[in-house]
């Protein structure tokens, strides 16, 4: 922990890269897989720095309001994002993202488009589709009863360790709370009132990150497993990686959620991850224009702000009916 002196004379005029890090849902920067991931690229401390965006309300944080975050919330990213511009503005940034930090990584590309300060991402175990990871978590007794309640009991000590500032949230029903078992349950109770959605699908669907693969234009190299139980195989953005050449979508045989473990006990993807954004950072030249890959006519379109537009696979202020 800085003291308050030591934070603000944080900064720094070098020119490392810095990987800025998020965690999967409910987890921090303590979490082993993240800590882990860390140990090629600051070891020694002399080539990258790093820094974890913890979530609002996770790893001993304290809730400012009644306000949680979401599968796709990229607000506090962004703020994030932006003190380290300012903090640091000769590093270039890079970012990782795990499980549902991975899936709201991928909206953040998406939502800056060609002007994402991020020069190159990594994503592993994104859930992707969450509509279809809802509906597999209810597929069967052991998907029910082991990972989402398994998934729900850790959320709902969260709710428990916040409930004072929860419970300001006028649109949120503690009995709702109380009969909370499942993982659908908790966005039923919690994410659909939080964020006025009419259904828990609703909220699914718009917090995937399939669609908005599309809008993404920094290099992004994605990693699942085909037995990951968090994110089924059906719901992988196989089409969308190929339709843009932004993309590198690899999808292993083995792995599960987070692991790919090997004979020694060490995860394999760590190092994949170290040598990729390596290479980036020494090779890739960014100082080369890049010519935007989609175009499109705007005498035949409708204004909504802040749409998802489809026909052109990017987000915009201009969307067709």
């Amino acid at each position: 922990m800085f003291t308050k002196e030591e934070f603000e004379n944080i900064g720094s005029l070098d020119s490392k890269p810095m990987l800025v890090v998020l965690h999967g849902m409910n987890g921090g920067s303590g979490e082993a897989y993240l800590r882990r991931s860390l140990m090629p690229f600051i070891n020694g401390g002399e080539e990258w720095e790093a820094c974890v965006v913890n979530s609002r309300g996770c790893a001993g944080s304290q809730l400012g309001n009644g306000i949680l975050y979401n599968a796709r919330s990229t607000w506090d990213l962004r703020q994030v994002i932006e003190w380290l511009q300012q903090t640091f503005p000769n590093r270039p940034l890079f970012a990782l993202g795990f499980s549902m930090g991975a899936n709201m990584l991928v909206h953040y590309l998406a939502e800056e488009g060609q002007k994402c300060p991020i020069r190159a991402a990594a994503v592993c175990s994104n859930p992707w589709n969450l509509e279809v990871l809802s509906h597999h978590l209810q597929s069967s007794f052991f998907m029910r009863e082991v990972y989402s309640r398994g998934l729900t009991a850790s959320l709902k000590k969260f709710l428990n360790t916040h409930e004072q500032k929860i419970m300001t949230n006028p649109d949120v029903d503690k009995n709702e709370i109380a009969r909370i078992q499942y993982l659908h349950e908790f966005d039923r109770a919690i994410q659909k009132p939080m964020w006025k959605y009419p259904t828990e699908t609703v909220y699914y669907r718009e917090a995937s990150s399939v669609n908005p693969l599309l809008s993404v234009r920094v290099p992004i190299f994605a990693l699942n497993s085909e037995d990951d139980p968090l994110s089924p195989q059906i719901g992988l953005p196989i089409e969308e990686a190929k339709a843009n050449p932004y993309v590198v979508l690899v999808v292993t045989s083995f792995g599960g959620h987070l692991g790919w473990f090997q004979q020694d006990g060490s995860r394999w993807f760590i190092q994949a991850i170290y040598n990729i954004l390596q290479q980036f950072w020494e090779k890739v030249d960014y100082r080369r224009p890049v010519k935007e890959l989609i175009t499109h006519n705007t005498s035949e379109m409708k204004h909504s702000e802040g749409a998802f537009c489809y026909k052109c696979g990017k987000y915009c202020s201009q969307t067709y009916p």
